[in-house]
Order: structure tokens, then C-alpha cells, then sequence
């Protein structure tokens, strides 16, 4: 009876021992479930074949091919996940302080997030030099939140981010897609939450 109680209010995809220290039963008998957010994941939908929009080359920026999202330099998921939470939780002094320890223990919302489109439009020097590379993008998040004092799912949130590349190549330069999605958990956050 008790574990048929947790299985109905255990979040999506998570295992029975990880809902047991969430609800805090394992250890203490209750939790200090405390405004705040912890992400848990960030997930990639867009194929890595997917056009992602024109490359583009030279001074009058003539057509030279399809942008895949396979072109795109992108960071390390650690290093992705670290600056996303440090959006999420502005105050933290190191996140080794806060996340796992405080953060991921006793926040009220769990929120994983989907990459679900990416368009870029290109322009770089022709032979590799003389202009710097120009244009724009847009990212498309999903973020899926888990409220732990409802226990429930709130509704999925669409997060579209637009930005300019500001002389950066994004297929050299992992930054440009880092900052989108730091731009993403900033939103999200300014968002927030009504009960």
C-alpha cells in the first residue's frame, strides 16, 4: 500500500529509490520542499542531419549550401547543464554549494528542457577572411516542469529565444548556443509560477 502510494505521485521516469529521497521518507520522514528550480536535463530533438537554414559566403553573401545542426559547435552537456542552472538559480556562490546538496534537494520545481528547433541564417568571408561572420538565430525550448509540493506536472512551457551571432561562428564558436539556452533559463524563470 505505502509503495503503491509512492509509485502514483513519483515524477515521470524516476526510479523508486530516487522518489523515496525526493519525498524525503527515506531519511528524514519529510521534505522543506522551498521555492526554487533544478534542472534536471537538457535533451536534444533536432537531428543531427537537419537543415538548420542557409550557409551563405562573400561580401554579397551568395548561397554556398545547407547549415545542418551537425555543423554547430556545441558545448559539453556538463558544461551546457552548469550555465542553464546558474540562469535558473541566480544566486548561487558555487554550484557545487547549491545544487546538489540544497538546490536539487529541495526544489519546489524539477524542469527538464528540449532543444525542439534551431534555425540559423549564415554569412561568412569567402576565403576565410576579410568579414566577420553575420546573422541570426532562434532556439525553440520545451521546458517540462515537475512542481514536488502539487505533485503534479505543470503545463510545458515554449521558450523561443532569438539572437543575433554578433561576429561569432556558431559552427567553430560553441558560445553562440550555450548563451541561447542560458537566455532560455533566464526566461523561464522571469516567467514564473502562479498557484
Amino acid at each position: 500500500m505505502f509503495s503503491d502510494l509512492l509509485a502514483a505521485n513519483r515524477p515521470r521516469g524516476v526510479p523508486m529509490i530516487r522518489s523515496l529521497f525526493m519525498t524525503g521518507l527515506l531519511v528524514t520522514g519529510s521534505v522543506d520542499v522551498q521555492d526554487g528550480y533544478s534542472l534536471l536535463s537538457i535533451d536534444d530533438a533536432v537531428q543531427p542531419t537537419d537543415s538548420i537554414g542557409p550557409l551563405k559566403k562573400g561580401f554579397a553573401c551568395l548561397p554556398a549550401g545547407a547549415l545542418r545542426w551537425s555543423d554547430i559547435a556545441r558545448p559539453p552537456e556538463s558544461i551546457l547543464l552548469d550555465k542553464a542552472r546558474r540562469a535558473l538559480v541566480p544566486n548561487t556562490q558555487t554550484m557545487s554549494e547549491t545544487l546538489p546538496s540544497s538546490s536539487a534537494s529541495t526544489a519546489r520545481y524539477e524542469v527538464t528542457f528540449k532543444l525542439k528547433s534551431v534555425t540559423m541564417r549564415l554569412c561568412v568571408a569567402g576565403l576565410g577572411f576579410g568579414q566577420k561572420p553575420r546573422g541570426r538565430g532562434s532556439i525553440v525550448v520545451d521546458a517540462d516542469t515537475f512542481d514536488r509540493f502539487t505533485r503534479s506536472h505543470l503545463p510545458i512551457r515554449e521558450l523561443t529565444v532569438d539572437f543575433d551571432l554578433m561576429g561569432r561562428d556558431p559552427r567553430r564558436d560553441p558560445t553562440v548556443v550555450a548563451d541561447a539556452i542560458v537566455q532560455a533559463s533566464t526566461m523561464y524563470v522571469a516567467m514564473g509560477h502562479k498557484d
